[in-house]
């Protein structure tokens, strides 16, 4: 069986391997390896389309929205090649091109014996048909032409002006899937240049950096696909199934539903007139700082009421109610629940999976806590105690129930910054977290013990945080080091830490810097994997199905 593979060029490694293990199953099966573009190289492309007895899709989001993948699936179609949709990563589905969403997809996104087994089982069932008579005419080439930037890098000296234009024009079509690689090409080429201006040379840095991902050596495969991230992701899934893991979820694990927490803070700066520097109208606990002395605490939490649902109306304008008395708990599940139709693997769902007795939050919604419902657990939800001029907190589940021992089954979620249903619990001024901890380190019983046990003797894992930011430093000093490191050392501990790309002055160095301290100058060490709360959620997902 002749087979054809089509595929966008940041699955290239995934490619490889599903290339592997087709040539042992004794399969021929061809795929471009190399980028390079012009007639010469498309011809030869729609002649190994016109040749192959199947076709073979490689499904995940970069492919759906790929401009060369989707004319090579058509003119498949034209010649009425059978068609072999082969899931790589997580994707809905209903974004595929016709007609992969009506066909039957082959999951390959963990590659195990029984993946093999199924694709070559499909393989052979495929009919061949025979080529239509008149064959349709090959589609052009989907590629877009770079002579002119190559022609202009090829000058002895470039202006100021020009230079600027280049970047300009990589910078848009660094977004192309189809492009990315040449682009990345062409950057490494104007950045070598001598006549290259400083400032102009930092954004080329930027472009590279937020186009290779966390090193060279995982160049295109951004998020923790390499051996390494691998490694720790099944260190991580070890410990799960021994009970010995801790989640701690932080303010990103809602990004998707309303934002990144900087978009709170720069709309809390334009609307209270925040005076400081313009890099620190990002720094949320400053800015809120500020709002809190110049209104009072009141304000500051009212606007962070208005904030999620200003956010939760722009991103599902019809689907929910416009209604101010609807609490707002109730309105980010509503969101929450439709936000989960299209991502099944959202990171409360994967979480929710997992076998953990104890979670910890630093986020103020109770999502995690619909998600381990909806999973047929029953979780009890706490809050730590740390003003002590509140006198109103709600019942403690201990007092409750004074035998409740945290499981699997029933397990505890730990608000320890607080949640929306309870304003006067939460720390969102730096004040606020100095008083936490504070409060904690005069009396430590403000943590119960079952969650001290926790951070003191499991494997941790930091979700949705900077690393950088004020929610890590203290949980870090506060609790984490004072509860037993000596303990934490025989442990793997890992941080999902979003790559910072243009975030930064020199990402590569920030990089190493937080690598460096989290690795070697913290107690316990901590592991980073570069990559989104999505990616890490749905990798771990990945691994954790795959290993017994």
């Amino acid at each position: 069986m002749d087979l054809f593979i089509s595929y966008a060029r940041s699955d290239a490694a995934v490619v490889d391997g599903l290339h592997s293990d087709l040539v042992l199953a004794r399969q021929q099966a061809w795929y471009d390896r190399e980028v390079q573009g012009g007639e010469a190289w498309w011809q030869q492309i729609t002649e190994q389309i016109r040749r192959c007895d199947a076709f073979v899709f490689v499904l995940s989001p970069a492919s759906a929205s790929s401009r060369a993948c989707l004319t090579e699936l058509g003119y498949a179609i034209s010649l009425k090649r059978p068609l072999l949709p082969v899931r790589v990563r997580d994707v809905d589905e209903r974004l595929a091109p016709d007609p992969i969403p009506s066909l039957q997809i082959i999951d390959y996104r963990s590659r195990t014996p029984e993946a093999v087994i199924r694709l070559v089982s499909a393989i052979n069932s495929v009919q061949k048909v025979p080529l239509p008579d008149p064959e349709p005419r090959p589609p052009p080439a989907p590629m877009i032409s770079v002579e002119p930037i190559r022609e202009k890098l090829a000058e002895p000296s470039l202006s100021y002006a020009t230079q600027l234009d280049l970047v300009r024009d990589l910078r848009e079509r660094l977004g192309h899937t189809d492009e990315s690689d040449v682009v990345v090409s062409l950057l490494h080429q104007m950045r070598e240049r001598p006549d290259v201006v400083e400032s102009i040379a930092r954004d080329i840095d930027t472009l590279l950096a937020s186009a290779a991902g966390p090193s060279p050596a995982d160049r295109g495969s951004r998020g923790g696909s390499n051996s390494a991230s691998l490694d720790l992701l099944r260190s991580l899934v070890t410990q799960i199934r021994r009970n010995h893991f801790t989640p701690i979820l932080g303010w990103g694990v809602t990004d998707s539903l309303v934002g990144p927490r900087r978009l709170l803070a720069r709309q809390w700066a334009r609307t209270f007139e925040f005076p400081m520097a313009a890099h620190e109208q990002e720094d949320l606990p400053q800015v809120a700082r500020f709002v809190a002395v110049m209104t009072d605490t009141e304000t500051l939490r009212e606007s962070l009421a208005e904030f999620y649902r200003e956010q939760l109306h722009a991103r599902f304008p019809s689907a929910l109610p416009h209604d101010s008395s609807v609490p707002l708990d109730e309105l980010t599940r509503a969101a929450w629940g439709l936000h989960i139709k299209d991502h099944p693997d959202d990171v409360h769902n994967v979480f929710a999976r997992l076998a953990c007795p104890v979670y910890v939050t630093a986020h103020p919604t109770t999502l995690l806590a619909e998600a381990i419902r909806m999973e047929g657990r029953e979780p009890r939800v706490e809050l730590c105690r740390w003003r002590p001029d509140v006198y109103d907190w709600p019942a403690s589940v201990f007092e409750v129930d004074p035998g409740y021992v945290p499981d699997v089954e029933h397990p505890l979620i730990f608000h320890i910054f607080g949640n929306l249903d309870f304003a006067d619990s939460l720390v969102i001024t730096e004040d606020d977290y100095v008083d936490f901890a504070v409060s904690v380190a005069e009396n430590p019983a403000l943590i119960p013990l079952v969650v001290r046990d926790s951070l003191a003797d499991s494997s941790l894992l930091f979700l949705g945080f900077g690393l950088d930011e004020w929610d890590v430093r203290v949980l870090l000093r506060a609790l984490v080091t004072q509860q037993g490191a000596k303990r934490l050392r025989k442990y793997t501990h890992v941080a999902a830490q979003i790559d910072l790309r243009d975030e930064v002055i020199a990402p590569d160095r920030a990089r190493r810097y937080l690598e460096r301290y989290f690795g070697k100058f913290r107690e316990p060490a901590i592991d980073i994997f570069w990559g989104t709360v999505d990616e890490f959620s749905a990798r771990l997902a990945d691994v954790w199905k795959a290993t017994p």
